[in-house]
């Protein structure tokens, strides 16, 4: 349900946002148009992970060696750059709520944004290469599959660099540091513009500014206030286990909902968001829902009048057997 409602929604945005970056600079366009386009790939991962689970009770190693590696890469790299996506789009709404004049630059956005995916690119290599020298078989793929948090490859890449004492007398505060660190920033970076922008509405009501400014400004709220929720509730619970050393099927389980079921939830809601605000994207879907309704009655129409012809010629037109022509002779049928 999540594969095909991510995929359906991020889809009609991203087909819109698509045409309007090619004729508006408007850096919030582009920025929409990469959280429609990283939604479309979560949801990909959403199937991904039906089908991992399908060969996880089926135990077939060799297909979940191939499509475990694949589910991460795409899970991870998403995730991870539709936080700088939504990091951009907050800060970018608060510099213009400040310096409403300051100039932002659409190829510096993109090549921050491409930039951090990279990074966090060298890091999932790094960790589906010591995921596939320490992996596990049977039921615990599931469990290793899960526990591929962007740590695992850093960690390893420390002992390589001779640092394992480094590491073994800080076995809970390393974690928290390498992989909790890029998770808190970004939330707290939402928080605070999250807070200009609350005072920005207040002041706008007080001042009696256009309701264009306001609307925008709400918009980016609720994707900024949705993405904090999500992001804060996954690191929060992930550094409890590595902190509290949480085991047992019930933690890896809830390691599961947060890092991968929230993640895709609240991909899901950015574009219900974007939908429902935005009148030309609302209009935008309802003609396209509106023209598949019409070509399905159109072709409805000539299937059931092509019944009607049919059944009209071999009845004769009056519901009675007909004649035909053949050879200068009629002949009934």
């Amino acid at each position: 349900i999540l594969g095909i409602s991510n995929a359906f929604l991020n889809g009609m945005s991203l087909a819109f946002y698509r045409t309007k970056i090619t004729t508006s600079t408007n850096v919030n366009h582009l920025l929409y148009f990469f959280l429609s386009l990283l939604g479309v790939i979560i949801g990909i991962g959403c199937f991904l992970h039906v089908v991992i689970l399908l060969f996880t009770i089926s135990y077939s190693q060799t297909a979940l060696d191939i499509l475990i590696p694949v589910a991460f890469f795409v899970i991870l790299i998403s995730t991870y750059v539709a936080t700088m996506v939504n990091v951009c789009l907050s800060v970018i709404r608060t510099i213009r709520i400040v310096r409403p004049f300051y100039r932002i630059r659409r190829r510096g956005v993109v090549v921050s944004i491409v930039v951090y995916g990279m990074l966090w690119l060298g890091v999932a290599t790094a960790d589906v290469y010591y995921w596939s020298k320490y992996k596990a078989t049977g039921e615990e793929y599931f469990y290793c599959f899960i526990n591929m948090s962007g740590a695992l490859g850093l960690i390893n890449i420390f002992h390589r660099a001779g640092l394992a004492r480094v590491i073994e007398k800080n076995s809970k505060i390393l974690p928290f540091l390498i992989w909790g660190v890029p998770c808190v920033i970004p939330s707290l970076i939402c928080l605070t513009c999250s807070l200009v922008q609350l005072y920005s509405l207040r002041v706008s009501r007080q001042l009696g500014r256009g309701t264009s400014h306001k609307k925008v400004t709400i918009t980016i709220l609720l994707l900024t206030m949705i993405f904090f929720f999500c992001n804060t509730l996954s690191f929060t619970y992930c550094i409890a286990m590595i902190l509290y050393q949480w085991k047992g099927y019930e933690y890896y389980l809830g390691l599961y909902t947060v890092t991968c079921l929230v993640p895709f939830v609240n991909t899901l809601l950015n574009p219900i968001i974007l939908i429902s605000r935005g009148h030309q994207l609302k209009a935008y879907v309802v003609g396209i829902l509106k023209e598949r309704r019409v070509v399905k009655v159109v072709k409805d129409h000539q299937t059931t009048m092509s019944m009607r012809l049919s059944l009209s010629t071999t009845t004769g037109g009056d519901g009675k057997p007909g004649e035909r022509l053949i050879g200068g002779t009629h002949v009934a049928y």
